[in-house]
C-alpha cells in the first residue's frame, strides 16, 4: 500500500517507517497534522495514519479537515496512532471517526487485524486492558518490540533510532524537570505542559520497546500531583537502567535475560552504583 504516516516523534516516524517497508509498503512521513494534509493534496494514499497527539494540528483535527477537504483523499482510510489503547479507547476514537486504531509501533500484523475489524465491525478489536501490575512484574523492555526493530532494521538504522529516541527523551525531561516544581505547586499550565511531555515519553518508549518506562509515563500522566514524587523516583530509575540494556539489545551483542530485564543490573556491581 501507498501510505501516509503522520508522528511528529523522528524516532516513532523512523521506527513506523522501517517496519512498514520492511513489510512491502511505501510510507510518506508528515511531521504533523498541517504536513498531513498538505501532502493529502499533493498524492492519492491507500491508508493514512495519524498519531492523536501532535504539535500544529493533532490528529482528530487533521482527520476532519482531511474529511472536509476537496483532495482525492477524503474518503480514504484513516487509523488512529496511539500509544496505549484499550477496547473503550478503540471504541471512543472509531466514535470519533476513525475507521481503526493502532497502537505503537506499527506493525504489518496490526494492519492485518485492523483491516479485518473493518470486516466485521461487531468484533472487538483488542483487549480491554485495566490491571496494573506491580513495577517489579513490569520488564525493562519489550522482547517483541526489540525483536520486531532488530529483524528489520540494520545495524545503521538501529543507531540512528536510537540515536533520534534519546534525544527526543532528553529534551522531554528537561521540559519535565523545569515544570515540575511549578506543577506540585498546583500551577495549571505547568501541570499541563508536563503531562504533555510525560505522555511524548511514553509514545516514544512504546515504540521503541521500553516497557517499564512507558508505564510509569502512563501513570504519571494520569496521577494527581501528590502522587508523581514517588512515580518520578521511579521513573528516573526505570530510564537509567533501560539505557544500556537497550544499546545491547539494538546492537545484538546478548540476549534479554529475564533476571536482568526484572531487576535492571546489566553492568558489574560497582560501575552500576557510580
Amino acid at each position: 500500500m501507498k501510505i501516509l504516516l503522520a508522528d511528529d516523534n523522528d524516532s516513532n516516524c523512523l521506527i513506523g517507517q522501517t517496519i512498514l517497508e520492511r513489510a512491502g509498503h511505501s510510507v510518506t512521513i508528515a511531521r504533523n497534522g498541517f504536513h498531513a494534509i498538505g501532502l493529502t493534496k499533493l498524492a492519492v494514499f491507500d491508508l493514512i495514519i495519524l498519531d492523536v497527539l501532535m504539535p500544529v494540528m493533532d490528529g482528530l483535527q487533521t482527520l476532519h479537515r482531511i474529511r472536509q477537504g476537496k483532495s482525492q483523499n477524503e474518503n480514504a482510510l484513516i487509523f488512529a496512532l496511539t500509544a496505549f489503547c484499550d477496547r473503550d479507547d478503540r471504541q471512543h476514537f472509531q466514535s470519533l471517526g476513525f475507521d481503526a486504531v493502532l497502537t505503537k509501533p506499527v506493525r504489518g500484523s496490526d494492519l492485518d487485524r485492523a483491516f479485518a475489524s473493518l470486516q466485521a465491525p461487531g468484533c472487538p478489536s483488542g483487549p480491554n486492558l485495566k490491571t496494573d501490575p506491580p513495577l517489579s512484574q513490569i520488564p525493562l523492555l519489550n522482547a517483541d518490540t526489540i525483536r520486531l526493530l532488530c529483524d528489520y532494521g540494520t545495524r545503521e538504522r538501529l543507531e540512528d533510532i536510537e540515536s533520534r529516541f534519546w534525544e527526543s527523551i532528553q529534551t522531554k525531561c528537561q521540559t519535565i524537570k523545569s515544570t515540575l516544581p511549578a506543577a506540585l505547586q498546583g500551577d495549571d499550565f505547568s501541570l499541563s505542559e508536563f503531562r504533555r511531555s510525560v505522555h511524548a515519553v511514553k509514545s516514544a518508549c512504546d515504540s521503541i520497546g521500553l516497557t517499564r518506562v512507558a508505564h510509569i509515563s502512563r501513570n504519571l500522566r494520569n496521577a494527581p500531583p501528590s502522587d508523581i514524587p514517588d512515580l518520578m523516583h521511579g521513573f528516573i530509575n526505570a530510564l537509567r537502567d533501560s539505557r544500556p540494556i537497550l544499546t545491547r539489545a539494538l546492537s545484538g551483542s546478548r540476549q534479554l535475560d529475564p533476571a536482568v530485564q526484572m531487576r535492571g543490573e546489566d553492568q558489574p556491581k560497582a560501575a552500576h552504583h557510580r
